[in-house]
């Protein structure tokens, strides 16, 4: 069995609206050259070997059972909305972080003067749980608006190695790469947005890959836990 993390690369443009892959194609033309095998799509910060998941604790494990009933209603319509998804990625930790967080979230919206504040919250935030990933997602998308692209996809790859249907990170990922110039990354990220409703096949196979991909990194992080990781 292949998870949806590898893709034929005979079909790799067609596949290209899965969410499969953590990160992004570094050696796009190497790996398309033979048609007959599967490739692995790499970690987009080459820097990076391993893939970032948070330790498996109780609440973290009944955490993610949570999202993945989220995920799963996603082919009803549109409840759950993003406002769901937000209230449950913000509140991972307690209402305390959940307060902090919010409101540095209000303040990337309220323009560039408040975002020094929520720069400062968002480190603050990471400093005390580094295994919080939301605020590394919020932080992303800041660094983003700022221009520092590079910077910005350090910390949104750390989101997505963990939660890679996680669709505001994904939205800054194709920010990024388009701040950059990159069109060919670009065209792979914005292929891993969420579907609407109007393309219903495509989002059911983007939720089945999401479940998937979800349950793929649940035993992955079991198994760390065994590990003593």
């Amino acid at each position: 069995n292949c998870s949806s993390f590898l893709i034929p690369t005979n079909s790799i443009h067609n596949n290209l609206r899965t969410i499969g892959g953590i990160a992004a194609i570094n050696t796009w033309n190497a790996a398309a050259k033979d048609q007959d095998e599967f490739f692995f799509l790499d970690h987009d910060d080459s820097s990076s070997s391993e893939p970032y998941y948070p330790p498996l604790t109780g609440h973290e494990l009944e955490s993610r059972k949570s999202e993945i009933l989220l995920i799963a209603k996603l082919n009803h319509g549109d409840t759950p909305t993003i406002a769901d998804f937000k209230k449950h990625w913000f509140s991972e930790r307690g209402s305390n972080f959940e307060a902090l967080l919010t409101h540095a979230d209000h303040n990337i919206g309220r323009g560039m003067e408040h975002w020094e504040e929520a720069q400062g919250i968002f480190e603050d935030l990471i400093r005390q749980d580094p295994t919080f990933l939301e605020p590394k997602a919020r932080y992303a998308k800041l660094l983003c608006l700022q221009g520092n692209f590079d910077e910005s996809c350090k910390w949104a790859q750390q989101v997505l190695d963990s939660k890679p249907w996680h669709f505001v990170t994904l939205e800054t990922m194709v920010a990024n790469h388009t701040g950059k110039g990159n069109t060919i990354m670009t065209e792979l990220w914005m292929a891993r947005r969420l579907p609407t409703m109007k393309r219903k096949d495509e989002r059911r196979l983007w939720v089945d890959r999401a479940l998937e991909d979800a349950g793929v990194i649940l035993t992955r992080m079991e198994a760390l836990k065994g590990q003593g990781k």
